[in-house]
């Protein structure tokens, strides 16, 4: 447990840590989340840890696999400790009353021949009211109006979920997991798709990839990987 760090995941990288562990941090001065975003960490308001777990061969052939069943088990853990329902935008964004409260970034421990070690598991939780920055204040949320619960007992709760999931449950189980708890299905939505452009469409799901499943107004399905897709943003 650290009062203040950079980076929970990038300690857990810059120590090369392989070994089942787990990093705590009051507070992050450069937290990071999906494609280099910053994840706002000011203290006393969330909980902000990583995990690191040894590399598994089946995670590694399908990635999205391990970084929605970990949406999965913090979703679960944040429902297990206090009731609250929450949703996932694809692909690890968990939301509140339409904002995000909580972030999730999945990183590698490598070897200096390049094979992966281990994988480093980054959550983000905003637990209760805080100045967000403008820039994320329209879509910023939290998850409760007063500290009416354990960090410590939220985090276990967390981990031990991330533990099962990761050594215990199927791809079946996770998908389907997933797609019970995936927002804007049926609705309306854009993204941009590397080499095409904004496209406009019906979200219709994920796909056995993990890939998101988008009906374009021009009637072509669309499979979004999501390091070919981004700004995944509801059509009001």
């Amino acid at each position: 447990m650290f009062n203040k760090l950079n980076s929970t995941n990038q300690y857990c990288l810059d120590q090369k840590i392989i070994n089942e562990t787990i990093v705590v941090a009051d507070e992050q001065t450069a937290g990071r989340g999906q494609r280099g975003h910053s994840f706002y960490s000011p203290k006393h308001t969330g909980i902000y840890f990583s995990i690191v777990l040894p590399v598994s061969s089946r995670f590694l052939m399908n990635p999205g696999i391990l970084t929605i069943g970990i949406g999965i088990a913090v979703s679960k853990a944040i429902y297990q400790i206090s009731g609250i329902q929450v949703g996932l935008k694809w692909i690890n964004d968990i939301y509140f009353k339409h904002h995000k409260c909580a972030g999730i970034l999945v990183e590698t421990n490598v070897n200096e021949k390049n094979h992966i070690q281990s994988f480093v598991i980054g959550v983000g939780i905003n637990l209760y009211p805080n100045d967000f920055p403008s820039e994320i204040s329209h879509r910023a949320g939290f998850l409760f109006s007063k500290n009416n619960f354990s960090n410590e007992k939220i985090i276990a709760e967390i981990y031990n979920n991330i533990v099962n999931m990761y050594f215990n449950q199927s791809q079946d189980y996770i998908l389907d997991s997933y797609r019970n708890m995936l927002i804007w299905v049926g609705k309306k939505v854009q993204i941009n798709i590397e080499n095409i452009g904004l496209v406009k469409g019906t979200l219709q799901g994920i796909d056995e990839m993990s890939r998101l499943l988008l009906k374009a107004d021009s009637g072509k399905l669309y499979h979004c990987n999501y390091s070919d897709s981004s700004n995944l943003r509801l059509i009001e």
